[in-house]
């Protein structure tokens, strides 16, 4: 997971949904609780984004490191002229994108999500609406996004508090390094162990990314 920017304008009903949670959490895990006293107050309001502008960032942070993606995330702003729209980014060429440092693929993806958002295909406003299940179906019909991509999405472009990525490489190592594992559970294992967060996995994952890349 990489850092996303920084939101300036913080809403005060999801400060209190995630204080809220920070309770419920050290309530119901004692050792997540150690870890959320010991890292203090939860920022996550801080990290929310505007729902196209968290979906492309999370395209572009796919399957690279935290460092290289928010290399690349930092020239794609500036060729955007900010926050990442639909149609701004629909004007830049091919060569720019890739000057960018962005992948063939995810060119591609970026590109056409841009021109679906743009055409209304995709309606994220309609989207936000829905429960988790049926953003999740909706999105994956479409190149290049799949579970984990909609999962960042869900929480950084859409708010929701209960979501969790079993396949976050980040996030089952730090379960692994919660529970003094041998080795990180696999997503299955996962999966079951962040049911005892519910429904609060949001921001039980925002601390334990936080344990593994205190940076990102």
């Amino acid at each position: 997971m990489t850092r996303a920017k920084l939101n300036s304008t913080v809403s005060p009903e999801i400060i209190a949904q995630v204080e809220q949670a920070e309770t419920y959490l050290c309530n119901h895990d004692p050792r997540l609780g150690a870890v959320i006293r010991d890292l203090g107050p939860c920022k996550l309001a801080s990290y929310l984004m505007e729902p196209f502008d968290a979906l492309v960032w999370t395209v572009v942070g796919q399957q690279i490191s935290s460092a290289a993606a928010a290399s690349i995330t930092n020239r794609l702003r500036q060729l955007a002229g900010g926050l990442f729209t639909a149609d701004a980014l629909s004007k830049l060429g091919e060569d720019e994108l890739r000057g960018a440092g962005l992948s063939r693929n995810k060119i591609r993806t970026i590109t056409e999500l841009s021109a679906k958002v743009l055409s209304t295909e995709i309606d994220l406003k309609a989207l936000a609406d829905q429960p988790d299940e049926v953003v999740m179906k909706q999105l994956c019909q479409h190149y290049g996004i799949g579970p984990w991509t909609v999962e960042m999405f869900l929480i950084f472009g859409l708010s929701r508090m209960d979501v969790f990525s079993g396949g976050d490489l980040a996030l089952r190592k730090a379960i692994g390094l919660l529970y003094d594992l041998d080795n990180p559970p696999d997503v299955q294992e996962s999966n079951r162990l962040a049911e005892n967060w519910a429904p609060y996995r949001t921001v039980a994952s925002w601390y334990l990314w936080r344990t593994v890349d205190p940076l990102a």
